[in-house]
């Protein structure tokens, strides 16, 4: 085959396979910036998400129409943001879906309390406490199921990122490893051949030119160099047929001029390749062109990446190849190497990244693959950032490592939203834990469509503070409070019908397991599960019983003197009644009148006590003048 011939395909084939790893490599480079913006929507939504707890808390707090007005702005955010999500997996649609119907329930909720706080403005503190309480409780549960799905909506979008970083990161070390095996290969089947056989010529034409006509070129590949040797042995060949005598002589002078004919042809012969070789030695400069144009097209697709991309030669430690994007993180000019890696990595601990620790270089040391490290620098200015970085080392065809290649992606916004969502998830969980009320998460059992049991799945310490009741969460009421079911079975009937219809309910029931009265109200935040929010009220029920035996005390007691009034008064009144015995029946009157202003002159000192509002006045007192009184 020419060695033209030979040159064209190999440039053609590399062309094509080039063109084929770098169109791949623009469309994975379109597919991670599409990821990335889903993940910022994803963050966006996990914020508002959040958001939304707060702007609900304000406005149980102050009931304010603009505070109102905010959460409905802030709410319809997030849902333009979740209609922004792209279904690409069903792990993202799952998520989308459990999101969507939190969302519903929580507007549900919110517009149910802003409805009851419109209709009835509660303007007892205690009342509006109690509601504020259960109306938080409502709105948490909704809020923090949105929160917990949007939170792992990043992750899976970043998973799914890491997954398409990892085969760009492929697609770059396979552009480079085809340039350096273009330049390898095109030089073992081209270049090196071509240059042996005309060394090989020239050894060859000086052993003839010595006068060794018995010496023959070899002719191994059929080109023009080949040609060239077959045409050079063709004259060997002839001289030899050379004679002394003059005919001989003749016919050699005859031959000769044969010969040199010959050597015209082949002079010409050798002109015209020569002329070729030009060609190919313009071919190759218009390859190298190629090449560069090629080099081009790669720097130009590493600074659209939006991660940071450097190559860095495993003998000096300087880099070959840097993004835009590295350069911008790095703080400094990646082909400068005294101005390289000027960034100031930190451990946990706080100790600094020496060179040998850094992931770039222990690729190039020895031989490790590093995926996804992350890192917090500080850079030059003194502000610090988190770098999530890959690298690996890059071989040659003996398995020697000539260079390593690094891709820095900067996480620093990320974990700054992950820190205040672990912020946010501690803060929600000290309000769970430490609300006066008890509040317990349950998933009900039913039985041939009937409530038959339920589970504790989560509960706060106020439960067990009021209960008394301890590790309770994964057990059955009917474990922990053995004969619930017979002695208290509206309880389970309640439960059951909330969390099946989802209409909330609040009712006051007795537990004899327990000895003492709960005041509970429920709602059901899904289908099966219900949340119960209750109080102890056995005081309060101990009170109201001593109220009613104290009120039938008194109504006896005011009725008997109240009584001997009305007789007394209509027997005086009476016509022809003697005026002693009406001026008796007058006394009778008056004296019980006395004793009832007594009675509640007493009645109104006991209010103010309870109220402490009473006035104690100390004086002396004849003790025995009021015993002889009550007897």
């Amino acid at each position: 085959m020419k060695i033209r011939t030979q040159f064209f395909l190999s440039l053609a084939l590399f062309s094509i396979v080039l063109l084929v790893v770098a169109a791949s490599f623009l469309l994975t480079n379109r597919e991670l910036e599409r990821l990335e913006e889903q993940e910022q929507i994803a963050h966006n939504i996990a914020q508002g998400t959040t958001e939304l707890g707060y702007l609900a808390n304000d406005f149980l707090l102050h009931g304010e129409p603009q505070q109102r007005a905010r959460w409905e702005s802030r709410l319809a955010q997030v849902s333009a943001d979740l209609a922004q999500i792209e279904l690409i997996d069903p792990a993202v649609r799952t998520l989308v879906e459990n999101i969507e119907a939190n969302r519903r329930s929580l507007v549900t909720v919110f517009n149910d309390v802003a409805a009851t706080l419109e209709a009835n403005p509660m303007t007892d503190p205690a009342v509006r406490l109690a509601f504020v309480q259960v109306s938080w409780s409502r709105l948490q549960v909704q809020t923090q199921a949105i929160v917990f799905d949007a939170s792992r909506l990043p992750e899976v979008f970043e998973d799914r990122g890491n997954d398409v970083q990892q085969r760009e990161l492929f697609l770059a070390l396979a552009i480079i490893a085809l340039i350096v095996g273009y330049f390898i290969i095109n030089y073992g089947l081209v270049y090196r051949r071509t240059l042996h056989s005309i060394a090989d010529l020239q050894t060859s034409t000086a052993i003839i030119g010595a006068g060794n006509l018995d010496h023959a070129i070899p002719a191994v590949y059929d080109d023009e160099v080949g040609n060239l040797a077959r045409a050079f042995n063709s004259m060997t060949a002839s001289l030899k047929t050379v004679t002394a005598s003059k005919s001989d002589l003749e016919t050699e002078i005859h031959r000769r001029n044969e010969v040199e004919e010959e050597l015209r042809v082949t002079n010409e012969h050798l002109q015209e390749n020569a002329r070729r070789l030009e060609e190919e030695i313009d071919d190759r400069r218009e390859a190298e062109e190629a090449l560069q144009r090629s080099e081009t097209l790669l720097r130009a697709i590493l600074n659209q990446m939006p991660s940071g991309v450097t190559v860095v030669d495993a003998r000096s430690g300087d880099p070959v190849i840097s993004n835009a994007r590295s350069r911008q993180i790095m703080g400094a000019l990646a082909d400068t190497p005294t101005q390289f890696l000027k960034l100031r990595g930190v451990h946990n601990d706080g100790r600094r990244y020496r060179n040998e620790e850094w992931p770039v270089t222990r690729s190039m040391t020895t031989g490790e693959v590093v995926h996804g490290e992350e890192i917090e620098c500080q850079q030059a200015d003194g502000s610090r950032i988190v770098l999530r970085i890959s690298s690996a080392p890059l071989r040659d065809p003996q398995g020697k490592i000539i260079m390593g290649i690094g891709v820095f992606h900067d996480i620093t916004e990320r974990r700054k939203v992950e820190e205040a969502l672990k912020e946010s998830e501690a803060l929600f969980r000290s309000l769970f834990e430490n609300m006066l009320n008890g509040f317990a998460y349950c998933r009900m059992i039913f039985e041939k469509d009937q409530p038959a049991d339920f589970i504790y799945l989560d509960v706060n310490q106020a439960f067990s503070n009021l209960t008394g009741l301890k590790n309770v969460v994964g057990k059955r009421v009917s474990e922990v409070i053995p004969g619930i079911q017979q002695s208290n079975p509206e309880l389970i009937e309640t439960y059951g019908r909330v969390a099946k219809t989802g209409k909330p309910a609040a009712f006051e029931t007795y537990l004899p397991s327990l000895d003492m009265w709960l005041s509970i109200s429920v709602y059901s935040p899904k289908t099966g599960d219900f949340v119960a929010i209750f109080d102890v009220i056995t005081d309060r029920k101990k009170s109201e019983k001593l109220k009613d035996e104290f009120i039938g005390m008194i109504s006896h007691e005011l009725k008997t003197p109240l009584t001997v009034v009305i007789g007394a008064l209509s027997t005086a009144s009476m016509v022809g009644m003697p005026e002693k015995i009406r001026r008796e029946l007058f006394e009778d009157a008056v004296n019980h009148s006395q004793m009832l202003a007594s009675i509640v002159d007493n009645l109104l000192e006991l209010s103010r006590s309870q109220s402490d509002r009473l006035d104690l006045r100390k004086k002396p007192t004849d003790i025995g003048a009021i015993a002889c009184k009550v007897v």
